[in-house]
């Protein structure tokens, strides 16, 4: 039999599958999510974007035929000149509906760039900030300030311990197989308390892997394009062991090498990760375009950002719109040279210039905090030190592989690193939440 659905755990059920894969785990504790066809369980696969699946019967069995296809549709091509006339098109295209329309504002430049579009076309549409008690990891001034200066009706989303906590129960309920998005807690949140009175929200999602938004971008870049003079010094005391352990190997090793800062790496998924960075960079022929394209194809959006947004906001009942991933922007994007996008000095100046009426001289050079939710609690209370090695008993059992590289590793190493954390963390609560 073939069963097919949008929930893995509804194709699970079906398939009486409910076995393992270690693959799938491997590649969860390398990246913090499972990519490309692969999930937590054996025989059940993933379609990728881009991919129609045919089946046929032959006989008394279904072959499978695994077809790429091109999204793109030159019948739409734009006629707009410019990229800000295409993010322009872009959000009035998306507000086409039967319901209302809001959208969500963090104080960002993507998010604002999105609101500030919805109001000059639809005006005194309201939008939603999300803030929290604690006060440090609040945005609120940039918000603030941004919705004065366009004129934006923005409604707050206090989210208080009790809110992560429901949020934080429902987690499994909504992403189903190992995802290590501390940030998915809140979106769970988030979405909940906006479908009380909106179905349809824009958000400012995609910006940052079309215009080089994250920090990461830049870190890689000056790390590939001197790797060769930095090796040179890789066996020297002062270089510290974060560097040394990104130069071990050739270039061709890089990206795997990166991620072992703060993930764990066996031979399979550091052979899948280092396949999927060149060849982006390869296809690219640009290291900036590249980076960009990696994140774009396996690493940010396909699995990571699109899935908890999606989720997230399908749990409530609300579908999510974000204008820069239009189809046409990105390939007018494509056409640009990295140099005019690639602003390490300011993020996104780009846009900011653009757009100079949204932001003025005082946004030029500000500095955002992120998307960072107070869930070191949850953390604490939900993962103990006897959790972890009764969980490395287990992955010991399932996936012999990966515990040759967490053998050694002692509860102590993962306080000091959230992301590493993390992996056993959320891992942890997936396998608590198997009970069908």
């Amino acid at each position: 039999d073939v069963h097919f659905g949008s929930s893995l755990k509804s194709v699970s059920i079906l398939s009486a599958e409910k076995s393992i894969d270690p693959e799938g785990i491997e590649l969860y504790f390398a990246l913090g999510f499972i990519p490309k066809s692969y999930s937590i369980y054996k025989n059940i696969k993933k379609i990728e974007p881009g991919y129609i699946h045919h089946f046929a019967k032959s006989n008394d069995s279904f072959v499978l035929k695994n077809v790429q296809c091109s999204i793109f549709d030159p019948r739409f091509v734009s006629s707009c000149d410019g990229i800000k006339g295409l993010i322009e098109q872009a959000v009035e295209k998306r507000l086409i509906s039967d319901v209302p329309i809001t959208s969500l504002m963090s104080g960002g430049v993507d998010s604002t760039i999105i609101t500030s579009l919805i109001n000059k076309i639809r005006p005194q549409t309201e939008a939603y900030f999300v803030d929290f008690t604690d006060k440090e990891l609040s945005e609120k001034k940039w918000a603030d300030y941004l919705a004065k200066r366009n004129h934006i009706q923005l409604n707050t989303i206090l989210l208080n311990s009790n809110d992560l906590d429901k949020a934080f129960k429902n987690y499994y309920s909504v992403y189903e197989e190992p995802f290590a998005d501390y940030s998915g807690i809140p979106s769970i949140a988030i979405f909940s308390e906006v479908s009380k009175k909106y179905k349809v929200v824009l958000t400012g999602d995609g910006g940052d892997e079309l215009f080089y938004g994250y920090p990461h971008y830049y870190k890689k870049y000056v790390l590939f394009k001197t790797f060769n003079f930095l090796k040179l010094f890789r066996k020297f005391k002062f270089v510290p062991t974060s560097l040394k352990t990104i130069l071990a190997g050739t270039k061709n090793d890089f990206e795997a090498n990166y991620l072992k800062n703060h993930g764990i790496l066996t031979p399979f998924a550091e052979h899948i990760i280092n396949t999927n960075f060149n060849k982006s960079i390869s296809e690219s022929n640009s290291f900036l375009r590249g980076i960009i394209a990696y994140d774009r194809d396996f690493y940010n959006w396909p699995e990571k950002y699109l899935v908890k947004v999606d989720r997230s906001s399908m749990f409530s009942g609300v579908e999510v719109r974000s204008p820069f991933m239009d189809e046409n922007l990105k390939n007018a994007i494509i056409k640009k040279s990295p140099r005019l996008l690639f602003t390490p000095f300011s993020s996104k100046l780009f846009l900011k210039i653009r757009f100079f009426r949204m932001f003025g001289f005082k946004y030029l050079f500000a500095k955002k905090k992120g998307f960072t939710p107070p869930i070191q609690e949850l953390r604490t209370v939900n993962f103990r030190e006897d959790d972890f090695l009764k969980l490395k008993d287990y992955l010991n059992s399932i996936c012999p592989n990966l515990y040759v590289q967490i053998k050694e590793l002692d509860f102590q190493d993962l306080e000091k690193d959230k992301i590493l954390f993390d992996r056993f963390f959320f891992f942890n609560e997936w396998k608590k939440s198997q009970t069908f």
